[in-house]
């Protein structure tokens, strides 16, 4: 489905409901958004971010154009439309965590709230 000789893969998630489309991130800051119906196995966009060690990306599970990235100390949401667009602009962040996070997800029904776990002790 996906490979990279460029970077290192740390999580992924679908964009599509159906799985045909995914968001991999890679630990140096980059996301790519990968279509599995095309015979590419190299994605269909790469992003950088400016993310340190991209740990985990998760889906919106209502509004599935938004995704929350998790990083050093640092955990955003971003809209794949506007991946294109330079510069990477979040919608939204939070940078309140003093230590690495390890992990950004949305809540799975709503999408209304995400937690975050850090190496700082704090959810």
């Amino acid at each position: 489905v996906y490979t990279s000789d460029t970077w290192d893969t740390s999580s992924f998630d679908f964009l599509a409901e159906d799985g045909s489309r995914l968001i991999v991130s890679h630990w140096d800051g980059n996301v790519a958004v990968v279509d599995r119906r095309t015979p590419s196995t190299s994605g269909e966009l790469n992003a950088f971010l400016g993310v340190n060690q991209f740990r985990t990306v998760s889906v919106h599970p209502v509004h599935r154009q938004y995704f929350v990235a998790a990083g050093t100390r640092c955990v955003a949401i971003y809209d794949v439309r506007n991946l294109k667009t330079s510069p990477k602009k979040a919608v939204a962040s939070l940078e309140e965590h003093t230590k690495n996070v390890n992990s950004a997800y949305f809540s799975p029904v709503t999408g209304n709230n995400v937690v975050t776990v850090c190496m700082d002790d704090r959810i």
